[in-house]
């Protein structure tokens, strides 16, 4: 250790990951950071990775599936471990990386029939959500509203 300090020595890390055939990296693209949810995911991801000795390399491509590609395609280039894409809703080339690439792939935010995936079913929870309040529906101080931002893409 005194060597490599007094040397200011770096590992290689893409030397590693190619004799070791891990880097452990895990990258994950997101619509945006902007969004308190994603960053909050992130953080969470980050912190579950680290305590076992993974990084995590983050690309937020701005509900733009275009560049969403280019950077599917730059994290794959880095030979990462494992890619998590937001949602279903991606270009054909985005599918057709991860197919190509055989890195494993979880989809967050939405159920897939062909990936693992974390998902929750809004519809459901609004069910759910009014199904409760039908209990005060005699009430007149019941008022049912909704608050969501537009615009936000498919997710």
């Amino acid at each position: 250790q005194r060597a490599i300090d007094e040397l200011n020595y770096f590992m290689d890390g893409s030397a590693r990951a190619l004799a070791s055939g891990h880097g452990h990296t895990v990258g994950m693209v997101v619509p945006t950071l902007d969004n308190s949810i994603f960053a909050l995911a992130v953080q969470g991801l980050q912190t579950t990775l680290a305590a076992h000795g993974y990084q995590l390399l983050i690309a937020a491509h701005e509900y733009n599936l275009e560049t969403e590609a280019q950077q599917v395609r730059a994290l794959l280039e880095t030979r990462i471990d494992a890619l998590v894409l937001v949602g279903t809703h991606h270009a054909e080339t985005t599918w057709d990386l991860v197919r190509r690439s055989r890195t494993p792939l979880l989809v967050a935010w939405a159920a897939h029939e062909s990936y693992p995936s974390v998902a929750f079913d809004n519809r459901l929870i609004g069910q759910l959500a009014a199904e409760h309040l039908e209990t005060w529906a005699d009430s007149d101080a019941l008022r049912i509203g909704v608050i969501s931002v537009g615009g936000m893409g498919p997710w």
